[in-house]
């Protein structure tokens, strides 16, 4: 939604000097870009939820490399992170959104130079963390920079970087510095109580940070209770059967279990993806949960009177794609590489056989050895004949249309373009030849 506004609106936001006829309008182009740029910032940064496992995972990695490699530089755990997200992902995406199926309208010189001064910005973002100062090449570019460095800013992207590579070691936890990722009120039920009762429910402060999870009487006030991270074993949603109660979350710990009431349903869903994000690495993750509370004796959600069991249900996924992917768009694609580059595919084939029966000088072979070369010389034949059945049927099917198709009819109106071309196409289609093999 947020480039969609840009492609919307198409707000003029040039601040070069050099390119502005009228220096009067420099100021207005300037509030129109700090708009743009917030609003995907917001955006970016709001985004850590939804960063898939894969890359979480990967992110973690770097960042603990980079910490052993450099220990006396506290900074360059974010950097390495910063360093890949913003300019190898974010910035390239925004300065070509048709390049990541951002959008497919076709974009104008100014809209595209709107969207080059925010990817110039946003690259900017991954100094927040680790630059004193902000590094700028262009006069022009000093007052974005100023606008977005500031105190805010910077912690919203340690929080974004922070949620993205979390690690659930302890000793990492400890020297790091701790960021607070979320806090807010919660009503907890007293843990360890048997009974119902509205003293059993309280309302505490919560604070989360990337080290623990603490709560207190009020905001400012010291913790009455500090949960280490890597003590959460699972952070599950609770049946309302259990309290009657909607809204509710537990967070399983090793020897009892926090149950947490928030606000409204937008509130519980934040702190459980936050929660659940955090401790995604944690060793010892549970399995299975007690969707139900241990009540008079017994589990509600599975009647077994033993409070030690194992769980009854599964714990959530972590696994949250949100794609929009038109497979046969992308099927149709692979084939079309497939068929443009049969010549490199076929010498490989070649190259499995010399591989197998020959080890002369005269075949072609690889840069690299062929594993397992039997698999590789199937596999590929199974490819190459799926190919051609599929390019068959394909050149068929345009023959068809051709000669369902006359010229000036309401399907290929004159004037119009595309019957030329499928003309032409099919005339490329009979002058190539589709090998086959034998």
């Amino acid at each position: 939604p947020a480039l969609e506004q840009v492609f919307l609106e198409r707000k003029p936001c040039e601040i070069d000097p050099t390119r502005v006829k009228d220096p009067a309008v420099i100021q207005t182009n300037m509030e129109n870009l700090k708009d743009y740029v917030q609003r995907i910032f917001q955006a970016i940064t709001s985004s850590a939820l939804h960063c898939p496992t894969l890359m979480c995972q990967v992110f973690h990695d770097l960042r603990q490399l980079a910490t052993s490699y450099f220990p006396d530089n506290r900074e360059v755990r974010y950097s390495v992170v910063s360093g890949f997200i913003f300019l190898r992902f974010f910035a390239p995406a925004i300065l070509g959104p048709r390049l990541f199926d951002l959008t497919t309208e076709q974009i104008d010189s100014q809209t595209n130079r709107t969207l080059t001064l925010i990817s110039k910005t946003i690259q900017s973002l991954c100094n927040l963390v680790s630059a004193r100062t902000p590094r700028c090449n262009e006069d022009y570019m000093v007052c974005m920079y100023q606008a977005f460095y500031t105190e805010t800013h910077v912690t919203a992207v340690r929080q974004f970087l922070e949620i993205i590579s979390a690690t659930s070691n302890p000793t990492q936890r400890n020297l790091d510095t701790a960021v607070v990722l979320k806090e807010g009120v919660l009503t907890k039920r007293a843990q360890g109580r048997k009974r119902f009762g509205r003293k059993n429910f309280k309302a505490r402060y919560f604070r989360l940070t990337t080290q623990d999870l603490t709560y207190s009487k009020h905001k400012g006030k010291e913790p009455l209770c500090n949960i280490p991270l890597v003590d959460i074993l699972a952070v599950e949603r609770v049946q309302e059967e259990s309290f009657k109660k909607n809204n509710m979350f537990q967070i399983v710990q090793p020897e009892r279990v926090l149950y947490l009431q928030a606000s409204n349903c937008v509130e519980e869903k934040e702190w459980v993806d936050v929660l659940a994000k955090i401790c995604r690495t944690n060793d010892h993750r549970l399995d299975k949960y007690h969707p139900g509370a241990f009540i008079s004796g017994h589990w509600i959600c599975c009647k077994v009177a033993a409070e030690g069991a194992e769980g009854c249900t599964q714990v959530s996924t972590s696994l949250d794609l949100h794609m929009n992917v038109d497979t046969e768009t992308e099927l149709a694609r692979l084939h079309s590489l497939i068929i443009t580059h049969i010549d490199r595919l076929e010498n490989v084939m070649q190259a499995c056989e010399c591989q197998a029966v020959y080890t002369g000088d005269i075949c072609f072979l690889p840069s690299s050895m062929i594993e397992d070369v039997q698999s590789c010389f199937k596999t590929l034949t199974a490819l190459r004949e799926a190919a051609f059945v599929l390019e068959q049927e394909h050149r068929a099917y345009l023959r068809s249309i051709a000669r369902e198709t006359k010229y000036g009819s309401k399907q290929a109106p004159i004037g119009d373009d595309n019957y030329l071309v499928l003309a032409g196409r099919l005339s490329c289609l009979d002058s190539s030849s589709l090998r086959r093999p034998c």
